[in-house]
């Protein structure tokens, strides 16, 4: 493969869908699931990385080669994706234990935690600024997409995760 063969990486992109899409399905992504398109996006983004790691090379790999490698590190790089939002369903789930609304018929569990953690999450949410309430209630209580919400707030996806790992971050120092 040389650099000549693709000038354009929409072309690119067209052509090599195949590959893209059978790396979304090995890593078990289907489009049922909320956040398809933010993976399709992301082995696009991968594929491109690669190919341009690829074209700096002084010696050009092979073509039918370069694609069964590149399938994999795609694969490989979506899964790792899958276990963070995988991780991150966890850490809302904690989240929102920490709310205690879906505890409260639990007769085990004293009134006055309740309160002291409802409390504690409120003034969490007073720590944010406006905007990273509104992206909290959008991701969290809406389940918008990470795409959908870069499309929303007009900056590119990688803004999006680390504006979400910044709030993370301010929810683990603030407990």
């Amino acid at each position: 493969m040389t650099n000549s063969i693709y000038f354009d990486e929409e072309t690119l992109l067209q052509d090599n869908q195949g590959l893209i899409y059978g790396a979304v399905k090995a890593a078990r992504i289907n489009k049922e699931m909320s956040y398809f398109d933010d993976f399709v996006q992301e082995a696009q983004l991968e594929w491109l990385k690669l190919i341009r790691a690829q074209q700096r090379l002084t010696e050009p790999m092979d073509v039918e080669y370069f694609k069964a490698f590149s399938y994999n590190k795609i694969v490989w790089h979506l899964r790792d994706l899958r276990r963070k939002i995988i991780k991150e369903e966890e850490w809302l789930v904690k989240f929102e234990a920490h709310e205690g609304e879906t505890l409260v018929d639990d007769p085990s569990i004293d009134p006055s935690d309740l309160l002291i953690n409802n409390c504690r999450v409120d003034e969490f949410m007073k720590s944010l600024s406006p905007l990273e309430k509104e992206f909290v209630l959008k991701r969290f209580n809406e389940g918008v997409s990470m795409t959908q919400l870069a499309k929303e707030y007009g900056c590119s996806q990688k803004t999006v995760y680390q504006y979400r790992k910044k709030i993370q971050q301010k929810y683990r120092d603030y407990y």
